[in-house]
């Protein structure tokens, strides 16, 4: 099964300390591969990428980082109960 996996995150008030602003911090778009072995057992893998907007992505620019970001995960889906 493949899925898109899109997202937006934004905070009401700025956090220094997790080095996030406030207003709208980042976006992400994924493309998640899954494979059911069974109902309940599904490993999959996902391409992400996400950028940083404006005061979340300010931390980042000094340290000459980039605001872009593109990262592999693995996991497994496991459901506990129908």
């Amino acid at each position: 099964m493949l899925q898109s996996e899109p997202g937006l995150n934004a905070y009401g008030k700025a956090d220094r300390a997790r080095g996030l602003g406030r207003g709208l911090s980042d976006a992400s778009l994924g493309l998640r591969l899954r494979y059911e072995l069974r109902r309940e057992v599904a490993p999959c893998v996902e391409w992400q990428w996400t950028h940083r907007f404006d005061r979340t992505a300010d931390p980042f620019t000094p340290a000459g980082e980039d605001p872009f970001e593109w990262r592999w995960v693995a996991g497994v889906r496991i459901r506990l109960w129908a």
